[in-house]
């Protein structure tokens, strides 16, 4: 995450293309969406919506979970913290926009539900950035907390909430 931009750049995301080991965002979006719900930031950006989220532990084995894409990963992710988003666009105009906010889950959470909007554009593609294909989230075992078969949103959301505590105690980074 390049600091104070929401911009993709640092992280834990190995890509899966012939250039190089490339770090990327995932690790950093539950920081940043957390940001957003605080009002600490407006935006994330992202240089693939449609890139694919592989889960793996922290061996690098694969857990028994479907990839899904980015973009379904932003969704499960805002979902967590009570807000519903929906993507338009294509390519490099592609953007997610707040369509619904589940108001009690916001102020269980102790979010700034001022700084939420219908309509507001939370995440958009920047195609300055790397382009990746294929990443992968690694776990940590207390991510994992056991399970041995997981889905998607359960887990972005487990990471979601550690994202949220993070912020609140002060320490967002994610470099």
């Amino acid at each position: 995450m390049v600091p104070g931009t929401g911009r993709a750049g640092g992280g834990d995301i190995t890509t899966h293309q012939p250039m190089q080991h490339q770090l990327s965002t995932i690790q950093s979006i539950p920081v940043t969406l957390a940001k957003i719900a605080l009002g600490l930031q407006n935006q994330l950006f992202a240089s693939n919506l449609s890139a694919l989220v592989k889960f793996a532990n922290i061996d690098g084995n694969p857990l028994p979970i479907e990839a899904i894409t980015l973009r379904d990963f932003t969704r499960f992710a805002f979902a967590e913290l009570g807000i519903d988003i929906e993507f338009s666009g294509r390519n490099e105009n592609e953007k997610g926009v707040i369509i619904d906010i589940d108001e009690e889950r916001i102020a269980q959470l102790d979010l700034n539900l001022d700084a939420l909007r219908f309509g507001q554009t939370v995440i958009r593609v920047d195609p300055g950035h790397t382009q990746f294909t294929e990443v992968e989230l690694m776990c940590s075992n207390a991510d994992l907390d056991g399970q041995t078969m997981y889905k998607p949103e359960v887990l972005i959301g487990q990471l979601v909430i550690a994202g949220l505590q993070q912020v609140k105690a002060g320490d967002s980074r994610t470099e």
